[in-house]
This record gives structure tokens, C-alpha cells and sequence, in this order.
């Protein structure tokens, strides 16, 4: 199975928590949505990780 992880974050605690599951995962994809975008339909599953300010996701999420 070909998963996407994609997350965005500020301080860089989203990011290290991302990194930590694409660790435990097979054939997983890690995106960094600050820096790029990417398309879920290439995958076969998709993990969005965010933080939540204000009850509100990232803007680029």
C-alpha cells in the first residue's frame, strides 16, 4: 500500500510527529505542505496531520 503523509506546522512539532509514523509505515511518502503540494489520488491512503489554532487547521492544509 502507497500512503501519503502529508502535514504542515509552524514550530516544527507536527513535522517530528509525521516523521516518527512514516518510521513505523511501509512505502510512505512524506510532504511538507509549507513547502509543496502534492496530489492524494497517486495514493492509496492519506494521513493529513495539523495543528489546530483557534479550532482551525494550518491555512496550508
Amino acid at each position: 500500500m502507497n500512503t501519503l503523509i502529508a502535514y504542515a506546522g509552524k514550530t516544527g512539532n507536527t513535522a517530528k510527529c509525521a516523521r516518527r509514523l512514516a518510521i513505523r509505515l511501509k512505502n510512505v511518502t512524506l510532504i511538507d505542505l509549507n513547502v509543496e503540494e502534492v496530489s492524494p489520488k497517486d495514493f492509496d491512503a492519506v494521513i493529513v496531520a495539523s495543528p489546530v489554532y483557534s479550532h482551525k487547521f494550518e491555512r496550508s492544509v
